[in-house]
């Protein structure tokens, strides 16, 4: 079961360098949810080819404007494109007074229903999303508005073979192993017929991707997102702008990387660059003298398979 993350934005406050406003589209094979949704996301889109209509959720952060303006845009192409699947959108408080009187004053009436949930004085990891495919939780962030992470989490079942059955029949032909992981029974050489139920159980594989959207450094979120398997990170300035940081409530390169190695992530990416930055090059150098896994330089387009 696939899990494939595309890169829409990735600059901070204002479009620079060639850089849009942020957006992250996650896509699997039963669901396709937008995190953020800065000026241009619908262009970004359709500009790498990704269909308006599988949008399931939007996650919104928070409300300043890089985060959420793409969003009256993008809800009335979809309409006018002739939408009519049910859209959800959670975000804090607000977004819905926000966005519903443009409607009003365009005299646009959606042929689709719109649902928003509002997300409030939420203090510690909250599940909002539950099924047997996939989860999705937020937490609490710390900026200059109520602003809150996401964390994803796809979960694909799969037969394994106890380890005290194999053990006991060491005699186990190997053209078994597929036949038995994929539900049949095993018969062993004098006819003896075991239930596959009585020889298996599930395994569940989690695929995993955490957004920490604009956040001041704080090493509780790591406690939010154990083990995931990409982080996305806010890295609005390098190590010498820290002043800056601190100032305005954003991280550093250096600092997302030591959440990514505090909450033993997989993988790092790092985005919402600041525009006073052309060459971001060094953000990956900082990071990598903190973090031990992998670093991704966020880029507009940017492909990233989660699951394996």
């Amino acid at each position: 079961m696939d899990v494939n993350l595309t890169v829409l934005g990735t600059s901070a406050a204002v479009p620079a360098h060639k850089r849009h406003l942020s957006s992250h589209l996650l896509e699997t094979d039963t669901i396709s949810i937008l995190f953020d949704c800065g000026e241009a996301t619908q262009f970004q889109l359709k500009r790498f080819k990704k269909d308006f209509f599988k949008i399931d959720y939007i996650f919104i952060s928070h409300l300043h404007g890089d985060h959420f303006l793409g969003l009256p845009g993008l809800i009335s192409t979809m309409n006018m494109m002739g939408r009519k699947s049910h859209l959800v959108i959670f975000s804090p408080p607000g977004l819905q007074k926000a966005i519903e009187p443009l409607f009003s004053l365009s005299n646009m009436s959606l042929d689709f229903s719109l649902e928003f949930i509002e997300l409030s004085n939420i203090r510690a990891k909250k599940e909002v999303i539950s099924n047997e495919l996939f989860s999705i939780s937020v937490f609490p962030l710390e900026h200059s508005v109520e602003t809150y992470g996401y964390i994803f989490r796809r979960y694909s079942e799969k037969l394994k073979i106890n380890k005290s059955f194999v053990e006991k029949h060491k005699d186990i032909d190997v053209q078994w192993y597929p036949k038995i992981k994929n539900g049949s029974d095993y018969i062993d050489g004098e006819g003896n017929v075991y239930k596959n139920k009585d020889i298996t159980s599930l395994k569940i594989e989690d695929y995993s991707y955490a957004y920490c959207s604009d956040t001041r450094f704080n090493e509780a979120i790591s406690e939010y997102i154990k083990s995931v398997d990409l982080l996305y990170h806010e890295s609005t300035y390098l190590q010498n702008d820290e002043d800056k940081a601190i100032l305005r409530k954003h991280s550093t390169a250096a600092q997302a990387a030591r959440i990514a190695q505090l909450a033993e992530a997989k993988r790092l990416l790092l985005g919402h660059f600041s525009s006073r930055y052309k060459d971001v090059t060094d953000f990956k150098n900082e990071a990598n003298d903190v973090f031990q896994g992998e670093v991704i330089l966020a880029k507009e387009g940017l492909e990233i398979k989660i699951s394996n």
